[in-house]
């Protein structure tokens, strides 16, 4: 197998120096060739296509049963943070049944109204300040109300494993990434989150609810202690429901800052609402990449991998492919507006392993960024934004802005 050498080391567009804008790295990267070698046995995929097809393909799973992950060589799947994202049928299968139902259509439908309500009084809080922090302000308490609503507890519960969840979203990152402190505390803080959500769930099992945790609690066996797997399933919804909702309200409503016209396109134009959705999903998505395994011998973009062969997909990268997206690195609102809408974005991947929760992040910004044009005349920058060290989730520390009202 071979391709072209990568135009440029691909960890770059990670550097620290990068994270508020990977962007220019990802060109660059995507100029290099559609496979690019990234370590032994593992590729990396930048462009659109190939990304695709690998996400489509059940067969680029993750491989740590098998014992074939090359990016974790011998760890099994119970030890890596958030098991149930990395498993692959028939397991991955039985445990996404398990919450299946908390995430249909018709239970996203019954989240709308509360998920409204509150995006409209916190996005009112924010203008009547005339000058908010995002982050605090409004993309961490909706997200946290969301996931708190969903699972059946109470909202100041989540408030209290806010420090927890963000150790999560940060450990997430490959350990490459992280330093020894930043490991000890994913350890501690799944810890953490299991233990109390494990106390919920056999509560949930004696007095059955209908919602996420009691939905979690009915698969448990009726006698003994709540197996490490349903614990862990449960705390994998919470840390999921806040960490990339977290990440892409702040990157949606910064995006929107620096693009006042568009903002003012959808004051006057609200039914591009569910388009401008998925246009600031591509545009800048929380999740920048993710890996998969070759579970057997696999032919992706006319090479072959033999099984156990890794490659990281770029989501980020493969998002703004101008062979897919015109003039990609424009934000455009209407781009998935009307009756010839752009391709799909890959943010939330595809096939077995696409997000569970896409319905309920999509309902969060759709609140948040209809009351943030109601409310406001202009929404500006009041100092320049600060990113979190994570890599992975990308996501803003800090976003300091200034509100107008109409």
């Amino acid at each position: 197998m071979t391709s072209a050498p990568a135009a440029e080391n691909p960890l770059a567009a990670f550097a620290p120096e990068h994270r508020a804008d990977p962007y220019p790295v990802y060109r660059r990267i995507h100029a290099g060739g559609a496979l690019q070698p990234l370590a032994p046995s593992v590729w990396l995929a930048p462009r659109y296509d190939e990304c695709a097809a690998v996400l489509h393909e059940p067969a680029w799973g993750h491989g740590y049963d098998a014992g074939i992950n090359p990016f974790r060589p011998g760890v099994p799947a119970a030890d890596v943070p958030g098991s149930f994202l990395v498993l692959d049928p028939p397991d991955h299968t039985r445990l996404r049944a398990v919450v299946g139902r908390g995430y249909t259509p018709r239970a996203v439908e019954r989240l709308r109204a509360g998920v409204r309500a509150t995006a409209e009084r916190l996005v009112a809080d924010m203008v009547g300040a005339g000058e908010a922090e995002v982050m605090a302000a409004l993309a961490d308490p909706l997200p946290l109300y969301t996931i708190a609503t969903m699972l059946g507890i109470p909202t100041s519960l989540a408030e209290e494993l806010r420090g927890p969840l963000r150790a999560m979203s940060r450990g997430v990152d490959p350990d490459v990434f992280l330093s020894p402190a930043d490991v000890a505390a994913r350890a501690t803080s799944e810890r953490v989150l299991e233990d109390a959500l494990g106390a919920l769930l056999d509560e949930r099992r004696r007095a059955p609810t209908d919602d996420l945790l009691g939905a979690i609690a009915a698969a448990a066996s009726p006698d003994g202690p709540i197996s490490h797997e349903l614990r862990a399933l449960a705390a994998l919804m919470i840390i999921g429901g806040y960490g990339t909702s977290e990440s892409m309200l702040g990157n949606a409503v910064l995006a929107l800052a620096r693009d006042p016209d568009q903002l003012d396109l959808l004051r006057h134009r609200p039914e591009l609402a569910a388009s401008a959705v998925e246009e600031l999903i591509r545009f800048d998505p929380p999740v920048q990449f993710t890996h998969r395994v070759a579970l057997r011998d696999l032919t992706v973009g006319g090479q072959l991998f033999p099984r156990g062969s890794g490659i990281v997909v770029i989501l980020a990268s493969a998002n703004r492919d101008p062979a897919v997206f015109t003039d990609p690195d424009r934000l455009d609102l209407t781009r998935y507006h009307g009756p010839l809408p752009a391709r799909r974005h890959l943010a939330f991947s595809l096939g077995v392993h696409f997000c569970i929760g896409a319905l309920v992040g999509r309902v969060q910004i759709e609140a948040a960024l209809t009351a943030l044009a109601a409310a406001t005349r202009s929404v500006e920058l009041a100092e320049p934004p600060v990113y979190r060290p994570n890599v992975a989730i990308r996501t803003l520390d800090t976003l300091r802005v200034r509100l107008e009202r109409p």
